[in-house]
């Protein structure tokens, strides 16, 4: 009985009883215009990405076109309070394979759902994308979605809340930035 009063007094020093872990707040929020131009060496990507609030993740796969062509060898990610955000992956283009037929033998699932489909430019040399905006379903967010040849490579821009103005506003400026780094050009 002793070490429980003990307890007791101790919590109604320091101010009462505990009510569960205090809410988590986000260190240096984003304001929505500050970023930095980050160059990825394994993946031979630039971009840019917001100055604060955001966690940058990177995971390479060497042999991930080899082994299995749908497979990305290169996962970006940005993320935010919520959880992944941005999601920018990378895959080795063959020589001569038209960026639309690569797209529909490696990522058919672009086309399930019903998405809205539509033509663009991306990146900061403006090249011909092909973009994807799926509707809010029952079990995930709308998500918008760019992939576009750049160099050797098919680049997929995701956003996974399109209906977020913040993630959208991201989005748009990740997919006008991204381009072959220094070093890759």
């Amino acid at each position: 009985m002793v070490p429980h009063a003990a307890l007791l007094l101790l919590l109604l020093a320091l101010g009462g009883t505990p009510r569960g872990p205090a809410p988590q707040t986000w260190e240096a929020p984003w304001d929505g215009e500050s970023f930095r131009r980050l160059e990825d060496a394994a993946s031979g990507l630039s971009l840019d990405v917001p100055f604060s609030g955001f966690h940058f993740e990177a995971r390479h796969f060497p042999k991930a076109t080899e082994e299995a062509p749908h497979r990305a060898r290169h996962l970006l990610t940005l993320s935010g309070p919520f959880g992944a955000e941005i999601t920018v992956d990378a895959w080795d283009l063959p020589d001569g394979q038209a960026l639309d037929a690569w797209v529909e033998a490696h990522l058919p699932f672009l086309y399930e759902g019903n998405p809205a489909l539509s033509s663009g430019r991306a990146g900061r040399r403006g090249v011909a994308s092909l973009a994807f905006w799926h509707p809010r379903t029952g079990q995930s967010f709308s998500r918008r979605t760019s992939v576009f040849a750049l160099g050797q490579q098919v680049i997929r821009v995701t956003c996974e809340n399109a209906e977020d103005a913040r993630a959208a506003r991201l989005y748009e400026r990740i997919l006008e930035s991204v381009d072959a780094a220094e070093a890759s050009r």
